[in-house]
């Protein structure tokens, strides 16, 4: 799925972004920067969706401007790409009614609602005979401010998440990849 944040002139723009423009960010980057450092890739889910959590909701977290939404899709906004490339730091932002695809990760990832109020969808990957896959929900649920979740790489945990009503939802995302080229890379895209 492209995304406003998804254009030559947005890529160009954001390729030579190196430094956050808050402290908050700066913090919690050198926090991830401390866990990448410090555990192995599959403990850093978790380990930075708690680290993500204290963030949440800070009225010093976003600059204004990564705060803009668009009105056909949800719009990211890059806020920290590592200098080691280990991982990015995005903002999403929703209108009521925007959502993902279903889709898994190319990287692990961590979660945490800043504002509002999103739907998570859950899926499992399934034979739908022929040689074809299909996706078939197995949970659905609400996930407010200043709740997280995470991900592994791969189809384990395969997602969908939207925005269903109230005045729209700003999500934190972290991936553990440098997506500050093509941010829509992290995303495996399923057949639901």
């Amino acid at each position: 799925m492209a995304t406003r944040f998804d254009t030559p002139l947005a890529r160009a723009q954001l390729s030579s972004f190196s430094l956050p423009q808050r402290p908050a960010i700066r913090d919690l980057a050198a926090r991830i920067a401390t866990l990448a450092d410090a555990l192995p890739e599959t403990a850093l889910p978790a380990a930075v969706a708690d680290a993500l959590q204290p963030y949440l909701g800070r009225a010093d977290l976003l600059d204004p401007r990564y705060t803009e939404g668009d009105v056909e899709q949800y719009r990211r906004h890059l806020l920290y790409a590592d200098p080691l490339r280990r991982f990015t730091i995005l903002a999403l932002v929703w209108r009521p009614g925007q959502q993902t695809p279903v889709h898994g990760h190319t990287a692990w990832g961590a979660v945490g609602v800043h504002q509002g109020w999103l739907e998570a969808r859950s899926y499992d990957l399934v034979d739908a005979g022929s040689g074809l896959l299909s996706c078939t929900e197995t949970a659905c649920g609400e996930a407010g401010p200043g709740d997280t979740s995470c991900v592994q790489t791969g189809l384990r945990d395969i997602h969908r998440l939207a925005c269903r009503g109230g005045d729209g939802a700003i999500s934190i995302h972290v991936y553990g990849r440098d997506l500050s080229q093509d941010p829509g890379s992290i995303n495996i895209t399923l057949p639901h």
